[in-house]
């Protein structure tokens, strides 16, 4: 008896009591391969692992479907992204290409402001003088900041003279942070011998929860004992950075 092995299947024996015919079916390698043999025959038997989405498609053979994506994305090309709330202090860009991969990028763009130097006029010594304020325009954490600058000229030698200027920063009214800007103080026996002028400058900062339209103020206050003649000036600057939600 004459056999022929094929490419899926190795004969052997003669069909004789001492060689029977036996079949041995070739599997390629390596294993494994998904195929195994069991009683009832030759099974490619899914994974039992969690997960799994092997299935039989309409056409008899094998099938893993996509993945459904697990949440919708809108995607953004560029720009400013559609806001999905009120509250932001990051700006999110995504793009989905291809199909269920998600491009995600993402900038750090809260609103903040600042106003240029201002003079400020006195309303009399020891009396606080808005300088300047802004309004904020939204909802969020906040850095305020007030820049004040004081000045304070003598209009001629003499023995004593005591002048400061006082900032501050604060939020619809209430001063918030408060110190000396510059101060000129002296008493001398040779009024030839003094200085006649002072100048100095400060930045007072604070952190606070703001509602969108409050606004963040910079005030400055003169002190001493005003002579004629001589001069007293300061200018104020504000600026706001939202920091956080």
């Amino acid at each position: 008896m004459a056999t022929t092995d094929t490419a899926t299947v190795d004969l052997s024996g003669d069909g004789t009591a001492g060689a029977p015919l036996t079949a041995a079916v070739k599997v390629q390698g390596p294993e494994p391969n998904g195929l195994s043999a069991g009683p009832l025959g030759l099974v490619v038997r899914p994974s039992a692992d969690a997960g799994n989405a092997l299935t039989i498609g309409a056409d008899g053979d094998l099938f893993v479907p996509p993945p459904a994506p697990s949440a919708t994305v809108a995607p953004v090309t560029g720009g400013a992204p559609a806001p999905v709330g009120t509250a932001r202090s990051v700006d999110i860009d995504v793009t989905e290409s291809p199909a269920h991969t998600f491009n995600v990028g993402a900038r750090l763009s809260p609103p903040w402001a600042q106003g240029g130097l201002q003079s400020v006029v006195s309303a009399g010594m020891g009396q606080w003088n808005l300088g300047q304020e802004l309004a904020v325009p939204e909802d969020g954490v906040y850095l305020i900041e007030a820049f004040v600058t004081g000045y304070a000229g003598i209009l001629y030698p003499r023995a004593t003279a005591d002048y400061s200027v006082v900032g501050a920063v604060g939020v619809d009214g209430t001063r918030l942070k408060e110190g000396v800007v510059m101060q000129n103080a002296y008493t001398l026996s040779a009024p030839a011998a003094m200085s006649n002028f002072e100048t100095g400058a400060a930045t007072f900062t604070f952190r606070q929860q703001l509602t969108a339209g409050q606004k963040v103020q910079g005030w400055v206050q003169f002190n001493g004992t005003y002579v004629g003649g001589d001069g007293l000036a300061g200018s104020v600057s504000v600026a706001f950075n939202k920091i956080s939600d």
